[in-house]
């Protein structure tokens, strides 16, 4: 939605009108029609560029398209939009200027201010100019409003509206690489365990027998040798690889007084655990559940690690903050709670190791006795046993 129309006189006009009151002045004292003449021949082109500046912007529209969501570091292209609705006469030299502005700065941050420039805009044409920029922190972020102006054709006034409409971008955690060891961790479990799970999945594992064929199977699972035998189509049925199942907790826990220190350890946890997170949604067999504690808590039952569940996720880590951890404890009594058999338990957080306390904690918090989380691997972001599983891009 757009302001109305504002024309204000730059200082260049200012300059000019100076000379012009002056040229009057000199007119009126000494009684000359020269000067007279003169300044009526400055005064016409102001009035002229006064009303053009106004035509300029007259039925103009502007908007602007963006991504829902990038990943912080990534390079950021914003598309600008305009359109001249008029059925005749062209718009020339016009310029949008947009603001970005992340929530939660500090009041005394200033907004990012970036321009774009029309040359000219033929009636009942639309263009479109872009602006790329880079926005290394995590977040939400904030566009607009947008300002359309024009000083066309002498460049005295300036005609502008505001597109008062804004837009929201989700900047996600910077995202790393899971290393070797990483990977290793679930190896080890998943050949350390004995049980065999035969399930029907929709991805390919080993295959074990036959059924009939169904709407949606692939040609590539059809036995054709047994569809001949029986009159009727018969496709293989695979095991359903058995997934890393992992139950993740984050704690973003600092102190009363945080250092920058602090802060950069508060960010390499969020970049760790959101790597977590897209790591396993690219295995669609994986069960995940995860826990997030900080300025505020949130749970995630478990669940298969869909794309969809790895968004939202990734979203609360964009905006979630650091805290003094109260909510841990609640947390980890609802993990341990809901775990299935077999998930593994990993803890990723900004402070050193302390199961025993945190376990008694937890059980005051269910008001009830809670099994010892056997196996669970805690992860100090501030030590160099992060560099064990994580590498930062």
């Amino acid at each position: 939605m757009g302001s109305a129309r504002r024309i204000t006189i730059c200082r260049e006009g200012l300059y000019y009108i100076c000379v012009a009151v002056f040229i009057i002045g000199g007119a009126v004292l000494r009684d000359r029609n020269l000067l007279v003449l003169l300044a009526g021949i400055l005064l016409g082109p102001l009035v002229v560029h006064w009303r053009l500046v106004g035509l300029m912007l007259r039925g103009l529209s502007v908007r602007r398209e963006l991504p829902r969501r990038i990943c912080a570091g990534d390079p950021l292209t914003v598309e600008i939009l305009a359109a001249n609705q008029r059925w005749r006469l062209a718009s020339w030299a016009i310029s949008v200027e947009d603001a970005i502005r992340r929530e939660g700065a500090r009041p005394a941050d200033e907004r990012t201010r970036v321009e774009v420039l029309f040359p000219r805009l033929e009636a009942g044409q639309t263009r479109a100019a872009t602006y790329r920029c880079h926005l290394p922190r995590r977040g939400r972020y904030r566009f607009g409003p947008l300002r359309v102006s024009s000083r066309f054709p002498l460049g005295l006034m300036q005609g502008s509206f505001q597109v008062k409409d804004e837009d929201t971008l989700i900047v996600c955690p910077r995202l790393g690489k899971l290393t070797r060891r990483w990977r290793q961790l679930f190896e080890a479990q998943r050949r350390g365990s004995q049980q065999q799970h035969h399930r029907r999945g929709l991805t390919e594992g080993d295959y074990y027998g036959l059924r009939e064929w169904q709407a949606g199977d692939s040609r590539r699972w059809i036995h054709w040798r047994t569809s001949a035998k029986l009159g009727e189509l018969a496709v293989r049925q695979f095991e359903q690889p058995r997934g890393r199942d992992l139950a993740l907790i984050v704690d973003l826990w600092q102190d009363e007084t945080p250092a920058d220190e602090t802060r950069l350890r508060t960010e390499l946890a969020v970049s760790f655990a959101a790597t977590i997170v897209a790591d396993a949604a690219e295995r669609q067999s994986s069960q995940l559940m995860v826990a997030l504690s900080g300025e505020r808590g949130c749970f995630w039952r478990t669940a298969p690690a869909s794309r969809m569940m790895t968004q939202e996720i990734l979203d609360e880590l964009a905006t979630i903050g650091a805290g003094a951890g109260s909510q841990l404890p609640q947390l980890l009594a609802q993990v341990l709670q809901s775990r299935r058999a077999g998930m593994r338990i990993v803890v990723v957080s900004t402070r050193a190791a302390r199961w025993a306390q945190l376990l008694a904690d937890a059980e005051r918090a269910s008001s009830g006795r809670l099994e010892q989380p056997r196996g669970g691997l805690w992860i100090d972001v501030s030590r160099p046993q992060l560099d064990e599983y994580f590498e930062l891009a």
